[in-house]
């Protein structure tokens, strides 16, 4: 199954001046990538950079969200999801 993707963009200027010496100094936004994948066990192992995670309803998802590009490839996966478009 293909997971569906949305390429997203964030301003450079929320990002920390000490995170800056990762872009030059023409990097105006930074991408953003957002992936799925179809689960077929509840069992998850996490990398070192990861601490929790937790399944949770679409509205707790959005919830717990801050940022608005989050937001958005949350909402596309739903109607992706709803409509079998993935």
């Amino acid at each position: 199954m293909r997971a569906p993707m949305q390429v997203l963009v964030i301003p450079y200027k929320i990002v920390d001046e000490k995170h800056r010496e990762y872009w030059s100094a023409d990097t105006f936004v930074l991408p953003e990538y957002c992936f799925s994948v179809n689960v077929a066990s509840k069992s998850v192992k996490l990398s070192s950079e990861h601490t929790e995670y937790s399944w949770v309803t679409y509205e707790k998802a959005n919830e717990l969200l801050h940022w608005q590009t989050n937001k958005v490839a949350l909402f596309e996966l739903d109607n992706r999801i709803k409509t079998n478009m993935f």
